[in-house]
């Protein structure tokens, strides 16, 4: 008997031991920690998917969608906890490659104390097969990626540079296995028109700055668009936030104008969001271009041939063009101004260069009404009317004129007979004009006695005039002399009246 109930005794225990070990196999222990050697190996799988937009990059405009590809990998840390994940092939329609859905699966190593906590913070990376550890990204002993972005070389293509220098982050907890990552990097996709003497298959040097430092300097090969223009095409990616600040993109030691400006609608200076950015900008040599030309936002105006260059430019409304040793002159083509802004417009004179335009019984740079042009930039500008008109300002009889903006460098206007310096022309209005504090200096001449050398022209009216602050003509009426000092100017006035000479004080 005592047998027995020994036997009888054991049965339960055995019995517990049994279900213990077949509650082992449900799926919330199967990744329970393996000890190693005070290591704990943890199996692990996740879900992922790609944000908001659920794709690798966010494109500005035309809506590229780059999905998960084979041999991509999953990268996640924490503390005291790593391990790289493979992506699985799934089912082709929800998750895996091609789609914009993952599950990644491989083992977490894990160096704490017991199991790791529910809530422990995890950081995913995903790194492509295009991503070489070593070259394209670094990872540190815990398991951190980092993206090392190109400072000598570019890439070709969109697709290239996303696949190769994306940095696709996610956070999460142990416990929740799911990740949605978020783009890291900024893609600035650069086209670059070359109406210049370039041709297709030359090697010209690209180079990127932001506020005086260069982001990257390497060499493109040309090749042509559509529209058999010769192009330079090229990707940069930097991280997101990267602040633009005075940032410029130089071809061959020609900058094209000042990327905040240009690109960015304005901004003095923009951050950058994880996206791709389309920079379109055009290098113009006159030597190259018909005799009219359509200057669009971003385009950068020179002339490399002798004397002037006989051409018509105009300016697409809203658009900032630089100015980078401009030579124009209509007389040949008929009554126009060299440069006839079609709106609101901006002229940057790019530093250390002079740019000469005039026109044709009309103005050197016609503004029309109700629009405003804004002149800046440390160069010099040299703009003459022809009869009737201003330099810089309306037409002539009764073609009136917008606003006029000088916020920077060197200007000498001369008006043709009966027309301001910078203002009106014979017989037509023109809007408000202003000179900042930080224009280096400003000579306008008028072209007759009944004129203004900055305001209205003969049998005309303008709007207020006002230099650095100071008032000097409302509703055409002379309100301030010519000659009377101002804290940030010296006034030279000569020739009777008809010219006035701004120049900066010394500080």
């Amino acid at each position: 008997m005592k047998k027995n109930s020994i036997l009888w005794a054991v049965l339960p225990m055995m019995a517990a031991a049994l279900m213990t070990t077949a509650c082992s196999n449900d799926d919330s222990v199967a990744e329970a920690p393996a000890q190693q050697g005070g290591v704990k190996t943890i199996p692990y799988t996740v879900t992922v998917n790609g944000g908001a937009a659920q794709t690798r990059a966010t494109v500005e405009s035309d809506n590229q969608t780059l999905y998960f590809a084979d041999g991509d990998k999953l990268y996640v840390t924490g503390t005291d906890i790593q391990g790289v994940l493979d992506i699985q092939a799934g089912d082709g329609t929800t998750t895996g490659p091609g789609t914009a859905n993952a599950t990644f699966s491989g083992d977490l190593t894990y160096s704490g104390e017991g199991s790791p906590a529910d809530d422990l913070a995890l950081t995913a990376t995903l790194v492509s097969a295009q991503q070489t550890v070593g070259t394209q990204v670094s990872v540190d002993a815990a398991g951190a990626v980092t993206v090392n972005y190109p400072t000598t070389a570019y890439c070709s293509s969109v697709n290239d540079a996303v696949q190769q220098y994306s940095d696709l982050k996610g956070s999460s907890t142990y416990a929740a296995k799911s990740f949605t990552l978020d783009q890291q990097t900024a893609f600035l996709n650069f086209t670059v028109k070359l109406i210049c003497q370039v041709s297709e298959g030359d090697e010209v040097i690209a180079t990127v700055e932001n506020d005086g430092m260069t982001l990257s300097a390497a060499s493109v090969t040309t090749t042509t668009d559509a529209d058999r223009n010769v192009v330079a095409c090229f990707v940069l990616p930097v991280a997101k936030g990267t602040e633009l600040s005075g940032a410029k993109v130089t071809i061959d030691n020609l900058p094209i104008g000042t990327l905040p400006t240009v690109g960015f609608g304005g901004d003095a200076a923009k951050t950058l969001e994880g996206k791709v950015y389309n920079v379109a900008r055009s290098i113009v040599d006159l030597v190259c271009s018909p005799d009219f030309y359509d200057a669009q936002n971003g385009d950068y105006i020179t002339y490399s041939g002798e004397g002037v260059f006989v051409c018509i430019v105009t300016v697409a409304e809203g658009a900032t063009v630089t100015l980078g040793g401009a030579k124009i002159i209509t007389h040949d083509l008929g009554q126009s101004a060299a440069i006839h802004c079609l709106g609101d417009a901006n002229i940057v004179l790019a530093d250390g260069t002079t740019n000469t335009v005039e026109g044709y019984y009309h103005a050197g740079i016609f503004v029309p009404e109700y629009s405003t042009l804004t002149i800046s930039g440390a160069g010099s500008l040299i703009a003459t009317g022809g009869v009737g008109a201003p330099g810089i300002g309306s037409g002539h009889h009764t073609v009136n004129g917008g606003n006029i903006s000088i916020t920077g460098g060197t200007v000498i206007a001369t008006g043709g007979s009966n027309a301001a310096g910078i203002g009106g022309g014979y017989q037509s209005v023109c809007g408000n004009i202003t000179i900042g504090s930080d224009v280096t200096q400003v000579i306008a001449t008028k072209g007759d006695w009944d004129c203004d050398p900055i305001g209205a022209g003969k049998e005309s009216s303008c709007g207020t005039v006002t230099i650095d602050g100071e008032t000097i003509t409302e509703d055409g009426v002379t309100i301030w002399t010519a000659g009377n000092a101002t804290t940030h100017y010296l006034w030279d006035v000569s020739n009777n009246y008809k010219t006035w000479t701004l120049t900066k004080k010394e500080p």
